[in-house]
């Protein structure tokens, strides 16, 4: 995917002599903000000489020209900020300037991070410290970052990982595994920032079926899932309390989100026969849960904000619905997209989602009023994250390499 180009906004025919000055003694290129953007004069003998604009990124290292200055016989040009504004001198060959004023355009900027690998979840902060797994493949354990994705810390451990969760204030992070044949596994925790990982609550827990975890803001409160059953600890996983409760026979949990104050939980179902809802809980450890939401086949994902009132659910058939009173009403917000597993900030305003193809990443910056696509398709994992303001997505493609995604103003 290439980054959206710089674009003519209005062209001027008189500039101050300190701002001519100061453009000219800069360089005919330059790169900003670290998307390596270039600009081009095209030399050619053609009597049009247009000025282009070059993107490259780093992970697929593609470009893509765009036309943004077409006049005759330009044989130099700069680019300068200069008074809350962004300038072009184009000097032609017989010796007079043209100025042109340049208008931003904010463009999703991928970074590719870390190593090819069978990545299964990811989780992060502020987009400081990322936590990745793996599910299968070689090099299988945990990977964890402390620098924004720069370099990674690799623990071994040959088994298979469904899903991970750190605190968004850093503290304690998680992963859950099925075991190293998918016959069971455990909850395993890191206090260290990824440096080692250790199996908590062996003896209360069992090994198990895990499909999902999620904790708080510390990671002091945790819970996990497997198809049916909720599993919820107060001390960090230091021991677990079983906390079943009646649901349909043909129901199977598939994704679990609590409040970063743990005010509120809440568990997506499945149910092909009959249907099901959104599970909730508004007590501390999930003691007792409730039936929310409309009954529908299949719930796929479910994620809330800090305080729990806002929340977003995504159904099989491709709907996103959103509640913003505890689960108490919920209004369908997004029915085109055939959205998978979705991930929200903090407050709830900005929110990430995945088409059912797998494919193409959504963005929503303002509560799910409108929707834009976010970067190119591609072959996404389905369980990703987001930092605390929504600003940092971490992913990874399937048997790829993992990205850290941004939107940016060029």
């Amino acid at each position: 995917m290439a980054l959206p180009s710089y674009y003519i906004s209005s062209s001027v025919t008189t500039v101050d002599t300190e701002t001519t000055s100061k453009i000219l003694m800069l360089p005919p290129a330059r790169s900003i903000q670290g998307t390596t953007l270039y600009i081009y004069d095209w030399k050619g003998t053609a009597s049009v000489n247009p000025i282009y604009v070059s993107t490259q990124q780093d992970d697929l290292m593609d470009n893509t020209f765009s036309t943004i200055i077409m006049d005759t016989n330009y044989q130099s040009f700069r680019i300068a900020p200069f008074n809350s504004s962004r300038y072009a001198i184009c000097q032609s060959y017989t010796g007079g300037l043209d100025f042109f004023t340049l208008a931003p355009r904010i463009g999703v900027y991928f970074q590719q991070r870390a190593f090819q690998r069978n990545w299964s979840a990811f989780a992060t902060d502020t987009g400081t410290n990322q936590l990745a797994v793996t599910n299968g493949g070689t090099a299988r354990g945990f990977y964890s970052s402390t620098d924004g994705g720069s370099t990674w810390n690799y623990t071994v451990r040959s088994e298979n990982f469904v899903d991970c969760a750190m605190g968004r204030f850093g503290g304690t992070w998680y992963a859950v595994s099925i075991g190293s044949s998918g016959a069971g596994g455990y909850i395993y925790r890191s206090q260290n920032q990824g440096a080692s990982w250790v199996p908590v609550g062996t003896n209360d827990t069992g090994p198990q079926i895990w499909v999902a975890i999620d904790c708080d803001n510390d990671g002091g409160v945790v819970y996990a899932i497997t198809s049916n059953v909720v599993w919820t600890s107060g001390n960090a996983g230091e021991n677990w309390l079983n906390r079943a409760f009646t649901i349909p026979s043909a129901t199977y949990f598939t994704d679990i989100a609590l409040a970063g104050n743990y005010a509120a939980a809440y568990i997506s179902t499945s149910n092909a026969s009959d249907g099901d809802g959104i599970y909730k809980s508004t007590d501390k450890l999930g003691t007792t849960w409730t039936l929310c939401g409309p009954i529908l086949p299949a719930w796929l994902g479910v994620t809330t904000n800090d305080g729990g009132n806002i929340v977003y659910a995504t159904t099989g058939a491709g709907e996103i619905y959103k509640s913003t009173d505890t689960g108490a009403n919920w209004t369908m917000i997004n029915g085109f997209y055939g959205w998978i597993k979705p991930r929200c900030s903090l407050d709830g305003s900005t929110l990430y989602g995945l088409d059912n193809t797998g494919q193409q990443l959504y963005q929503t910056t303002d509560g799910g009023t409108t929707f834009t696509a976010f970067g190119d398709p591609r072959s996404w994992i389905t369980q990703y994250g987001c930092s605390q303001n929504g600003d940092i997505f971490v992913g990874g493609v399937s048997g790829g390499y993992i990205y850290n995604g941004q939107n940016i103003v060029l």
